[in-house]
């Protein structure tokens, strides 16, 4: 496993390994899709409604790489407002749908040895199609996907071994870690 600096991958995206979706998944099956994504730097613009990353990228523990890729399936579930991600490897997870997209979350936890206690990783997944792009199989299919990746990270509030928000540069807890997102129709070998 990659250190802290690039652990965030452990939620949603696994070790960012291109996966194969299946096309199992409950309910109509929007797509599977190929997202890259370029990490948002402190200050940067990178589109209207992008969060902005908050952790010290200069001088501190974390190293992210500037660029991620991955593969996901996705399907609208049989219940109104469901949305399941696929990732290769990795249990469908179950997310929201929202008015032209989705959101999706993990909560995991990790040991980060600088700090000597264990943190918290929420890594959020939020995608937009644009106007006109359906979402439902078998009706118009999506196209396009834009959005972000925000990998949080916290103090993990069960472990008793003393993690703290003001852990230093070193344990970076309560900051973001933020990758502006963009999704095309695709799968592994394509």
């Amino acid at each position: 496993m990659r250190r802290l600096a690039v652990l965030f991958a452990a939620g949603l995206l696994g070790a960012c390994a291109p996966p194969a979706p299946t096309t199992d998944l409950p309910g109509g099956l929007i797509g599977s899709f190929l997202f890259t994504g370029t990490l948002v730097t402190p200050g940067m613009d990178a589109g209207a409604g992008v969060p902005q990353t908050t952790c010290d990228l200069d001088g501190g523990a974390l190293a992210p790489s500037a660029t991620l890729s991955f593969f996901a399936g996705m399907s609208e579930g049989p219940d109104a407002g469901q949305i399941w991600w696929e990732l290769e490897g990795a249990s469908p997870v179950l997310g929201s749908a929202t008015d032209g997209g989705f959101v999706v979350a993990v909560r995991s936890t990790a040991p980060v040895a600088s700090c000597n206690c264990a943190a918290a990783l929420t890594e959020t997944v939020a995608g937009f199609w644009p106007p006109g792009d359906g979402g439902s199989a078998p009706s118009v299919p999506v196209l396009q996907i834009t959005g972000w990746l925000d990998d949080r990270i916290d103090p993990d509030p069960a472990d008793t071994g003393g993690c703290a928000l003001d852990g230093g540069a070193a344990c970076q807890f309560g900051c973001d870690v933020v990758y502006a997102l963009d999704g095309l129709p695709g799968q592994p070998g394509s």
